[in-house]
């Protein structure tokens, strides 16, 4: 998971400037999980691995990962995906964005985008310093909202620190000498690590509603969702994802590797993998490259195990004719804009 750190996050927020030298520099890492609906069973669970995860800084050890067999294991996908991002009511079983689910998933309500945030710094400050924004790049900015990790999103209230909302004071060598997790209140507890966790995504209290936000969604691909996490100080880091189809190269032997392909499902979406000829200036992108078709009409999960051109490079691009499936075509043309909701506080 790549970290990013910013320290002059330019964002227009207040209207003054500080000296590098009056304040640390912190250390910030963004997570993205999909983690399971608020009326899920498995809500507890899944929360708790993710911020498990953020508190064990990327270290599984005895968390769950099997996201095929598990609603609450630690699912971080490399791309966006709307059956990642509808959930429902507790009446409404949902997963993947279809109603009805069985076996591990039967009773789940669904799936959310979950931003993971660990901020450290060595001089001690306020969980309430930190303020996140969320936003989507189509016009209407659907899951747009800004807020304090500190504040409840659903009224407005104070938080205590809890399971989705940790911190840690240190000792003047980096050991951590206190840590709150339950209840402690925010305004009379300095730290100097804090740890969070906002849920977002699409909700949907039927089936003509999911079919809506799925059609929402794919008639504004490509689409890119961010969040920011800042101090009105300046200091700061973001992170995006992208709706784009992803594709993992893994070599596992000489000339020989596997490519697995992520890309949106539940959309009728059908994708290319090309590949470049063995050219020895493979590098050198900015100069002509013939791309040819290596796999095409593939879907998510596609994977290949096997011989590969050395020196070349891959991509997957988008499909010209996807299958729509049918209960889309009952809104086809729809750009219904979704019920996005936003949380931060103990569910």
């Amino acid at each position: 998971m790549k970290k990013t750190t910013l320290t002059a996050l330019a964002i227009g927020l207040c209207g003054f400037s500080i000296h590098a030298a009056e304040v640390s520099t912190p250390n910030i890492t963004i997570y993205n999980f999909v983690v399971t609906a608020p009326t899920s069973p498995s809500n507890s669970f899944s929360l708790q691995n993710a911020m498990s995860y953020i508190d064990k800084r990327g270290v599984v050890g005895l968390i769950p990962i099997n996201v095929a067999g598990d609603p609450a294991a630690v699912n971080m996908p490399h791309m966006l995906r709307v059956c990642d991002i509808i959930y429902s009511p507790a009446s409404y079983y949902m997963w993947d964005a279809t109603n009805n689910p069985t076996g591990s998933f039967a009773l789940q309500n669904g799936k959310r985008l979950g931003w993971g945030l660990d901020w450290t710094d060595v001089t001690p400050f306020l969980a309430s310093d930190i303020y996140f924004s969320c936003n989507s790049d189509e016009p209407a900015n659907a899951l747009h909202y800004v807020g304090n990790i500190a504040t409840n999103t659903a009224d407005g209230s104070p938080l205590s620190f809890s399971s989705t909302l940790r911190g840690e004071l240190w000792d003047a060598n980096g050991n951590v000498i206190a840590t709150y997790y339950n209840g402690e209140a925010v305004a009379t507890h300095s730290v100097n690590r804090v740890m969070c966790l906002i849920r977002e995504g699409y909700y949907a209290s039927d089936t003509n509603i999911l079919a809506l936000d799925l059609n929402y969604f794919k008639n504004h691909i490509p689409m890119e969702v961010c969040v920011q996490f800042y101090r009105n100080n300046g200091q700061g880091a973001s992170k995006c994802l992208s709706s784009r189809p992803w594709l993992t190269f893994a070599p596992n032997g000489i000339h020989t590797a596997t490519f697995t392909l992520e890309g949106q499902r539940q959309l009728g979406m059908v994708y290319t993998i090309q590949g470049t000829s063995g050219d020895p200036q493979w590098h050198a992108l900015n100069s002509p490259v013939s791309w040819n078709n290596v796999f095409t009409s593939v879907i998510d999960g596609f994977v290949y195990d096997g011989p590969y051109q050395p020196n070349g490079w891959f991509r997957v691009m988008e499909g010209s004719a996807p299958i729509t499936p049918s209960f889309l075509l009952v809104h086809s043309k729809s750009t219904s804009l979704p019920s996005a909701q936003i949380s931060n506080g103990p569910e």
